[in-house]
């Protein structure tokens, strides 16, 4: 697949491991955009929404968990299909998160 055929994804995750994770599992699928805090991740938002497709938080975040994240992220381009990493199903903030549909499921086929 051509570069300029995927989607673009911007993955964000405070450990080094985990986006070399991330980007190994999906190059050839996605471009990439990594960011290892919610600073910089808020500033590509800002900057590059309009050639984002979608956006991957870790849940366990520095300064504040992934669906806060995502809250902040909303305000600047709502437009984006947000997702949650997290090992932790039975999570409350994420379950709450999904009914509020500030983020989606991978189950979901739309």
């Amino acid at each position: 697949m051509e570069d300029k055929e995927k989607l673009t994804v911007l993955y964000v995750d405070d450990e080094d491991i985990n986006q070399f994770i991330f980007i190994k599992s999906f190059e050839n699928i996605f471009r990439i955009i990594t960011a290892s805090t919610i600073e910089s991740a808020l500033e590509i938002i800002e900057n590059k929404s309009a050639t984002l497709d979608a956006v991957v938080s870790d849940m366990s975040m520095p300064k504040m968990s992934g669906v806060d994240f995502i809250k902040l992220a909303r305000e600047l381009a709502s437009d984006l299909t947000y997702y949650i990493l997290s090992s932790n199903t039975n999570n409350p903030e994420i379950k709450q998160a999904k009914k509020e549909n500030l983020i989606r499921d991978s189950s979901d086929n739309h």
